[in-house]
């Protein structure tokens, strides 16, 4: 194999199209990051290829330079992936030392000898046709993605930004200034899409978040609930439904059948912070969840106490 007798690896992982990234830190010669193809046939690597940053025509399963350059502006951003993660839409987010590329498919990497990369540019929507890039210069360090497809995008020394699954919103921006975060610098991030927790590594220690996506459903016929009953004297000021597919509707009634809050899931996940559709806080009593998946087909329902 191409990897054989390599050293100091930062990490690996193995695309939808079993092609499988590989980076590491410089040792001597050898490149920082390889994608490579077993074909198939992983006991027999003579039919192994690899795409490799440095031309190594030499090697008969060498098909092809790649380099960290955006696409269409031609910058090269850096000789270095810090992290590479796939999201749900096939699209693998490479993090470098200065900066954020995107590439959209793999899938051709071994048929036309190269990948392309592009940064994400985003509307500065003040009337111009001017955008930034996202996240420009920024060391990331981390990233992952969360049952909704959005990106949580760890760097050395600005905290983490939470952006939308196209990451042309920002939705958060964590720091230590302004929330409980530990540290500016993350040594890693990790998603639980089941309970729906974010967790950060930090140099100082480690510190979670309760988000607010999980991992969706292939099929909408068990919405879970809580707390259930939820207790307003306890504190307790939200509601948490899961069980949803991508995108599905949530509508909350009360046993008139009044509506009083509808969205749309997150992932697997919609929360509701009690507060009824025009303002004001509900009262007690039960309340009935209606969803339907996206396309309208499944439907489930639940319900659920508030108590004083």
């Amino acid at each position: 194999s191409p990897l054989k007798n390599t050293h100091s690896a930062l990490g690996m992982m193995i695309t939808k199209n079993n092609n499988i990234w590989f980076w590491r830190t410089v040792m001597g010669n050898l490149p920082s990051y390889m994608i490579m193809t077993t074909n198939g046939t992983i006991d027999d690597d003579s039919d192994d290829l690899f795409l490799s940053p440095s031309d190594e025509s030499s090697d008969s399963r060498f098909a092809g330079t790649i380099s960290l350059t955006d696409e269409s502006s031609g910058d090269l951003l850096s000789a270095y992936i810090t992290v590479a993660v796939e999201d749900r839409n096939g699209d693998i987010w490479v993090g470098t030392p200065r900066g954020l590329l995107i590439c959209r498919d793999d899938a051709q990497a071994f048929v036309n000898g190269t990948v392309t990369f592009n940064r994400v540019r985003v509307p500065r929507n003040d009337g111009t046709d001017l955008a930034d890039y996202l996240l420009d210069g920024a060391d990331i360090t981390s990233i992952c993605v969360d049952g909704a497809n959005r990106k949580w995008i760890g760097t050395s020394g600005d905290g983490v930004y939470l952006v939308s699954a196209d990451g042309y919103a920002t939705l958060c921006h964590f720091t230590a200034e302004n929330s409980p975060l530990l540290s500016n610098s993350i040594v890693d991030i990790a998603v639980d899409n089941v309970k729906g927790h974010v967790y950060f590594a930090t140099p100082n220690g480690l510190i979670s978040f309760a988000n607010d996506a999980s991992e969706p459903t292939s099929k909408l016929d068990n919405i879970k609930i809580y707390p259930n009953p939820l207790r307003i004297s306890q504190g307790q000021d939200y509601i948490t439904m899961t069980g949803f597919e991508t995108d599905s509707w949530v509508f909350v009634t009360d046993v008139a059948g009044k509506l009083v809050y509808r969205t749309r899931s997150l992932g697997g996940m919609a929360r509701w912070d009690m507060n009824r559709l025009g303002g004001g806080k509900v009262s007690s009593g039960i309340y009935i969840v209606w969803a339907s998946g996206p396309d309208g087909v499944n439907r489930s329902v639940g319900k659920f106490a508030v108590l004083k």
